[in-house]
């Protein structure tokens, strides 16, 4: 007999020295057991837990969402994260024991304080959250009417037309065919004060060289076979006020080269 109390007493001791809750029932919900971390948990001692039927517990608000009856009445293991009213996040598993006969026959829960965890996680969740909008705001997309990047290069092209655009000056634009450049050009006319007048795009490799002379810069009546009898008002004119964009202007004449780099001067 003193043997059985001196184990009994050291298992007591195990039990109370542990870091979670230890919560013990019997098949009907009253308390057998209550571990000392009870105190860290709840605020209140073993003694306040000590015979009281698991339903009275509940009713009493002194445990929420108790795994301990689910499993009385499932007869199967429960598990449920709960935050108490002082501020702790407790995650409860409860267990049944079954007899010989099947019966059940205790119910043992586990209750640990995850606050730091979950406070960890959520910190863990903030910082990815930056990082995300961080990111995205580094690759974010800038459209400009028609022109959309989320390329940094371009973005700094686009900045650059922003400051040029108020200016009353001549600007080259320089690159390959088909990256653009019509479009940047465009953008550059509409952020400008020049933005409510006409804005004429010329194709300088598609005009006939015996013809571009006569588009770009117009002519009177008679000026040639063929031609209108009223005259016609050359592409420079008609941007007058406005933006004349030159495409391709590598393609023009030299000749004609020449007089729009005075047209241009």
């Amino acid at each position: 007999l003193e043997v059985t109390r001196k184990k009994v007493k050291e298992l007591t001791q195990i039990l109370h020295s542990s870091y979670d809750e230890i919560f013990v029932t019997d098949a009907n919900g009253d308390t057998l057991f209550v571990s000392e971390a009870c105190k860290k948990l709840t605020g209140l001692p073993p003694e306040a837990f000590i015979n009281k039927n698991i339903n009275e517990l509940v009713e009493k608000g002194l445990i929420v969402n108790s795994v301990t009856l689910k499993t009385m009445k499932t007869k199967a293991i429960h598990s449920a994260e709960q935050t108490y009213p002082h501020g702790l996040t407790v995650f409860s598993t409860a267990k049944p024991i079954f007899d010989e006969e099947g019966n059940l026959y205790r119910i043992v829960s586990n209750s640990r304080d995850i606050t730091e965890l979950v406070e960890m996680k959520s910190q863990l969740n903030r910082v990815n959250l930056r990082n995300q909008r961080a990111q995205h705001e580094n690759s974010r997309t800038v459209s400009f009417n028609n022109f959309i990047t989320n390329s940094d290069k371009m973005v700094k092209v686009l900045e650059l037309a922003e400051k040029v655009a108020p200016m009353d000056s001549s600007i080259f634009i320089h690159g390959e065919t088909g990256v653009g450049k019509g479009v940047l050009a465009r953008v550059i006319h509409d952020l400008s004060s020049r933005k409510d007048k006409n804005f004429i795009q010329v194709n300088c490799g598609a005009i006939p060289s015996a013809l571009i002379e006569s588009e770009l810069f117009g002519y009177e009546s008679g000026a040639f076979t063929g031609a209108n009898k009223h005259g016609k008002k050359g592409l420079v004119e008609s941007a007058d006020g406005g933006t004349l964009f030159l495409d391709e202007i590598g393609e023009m004449p030299l000749d004609i080269q020449v007089k729009i780099l005075h047209l241009v001067q």
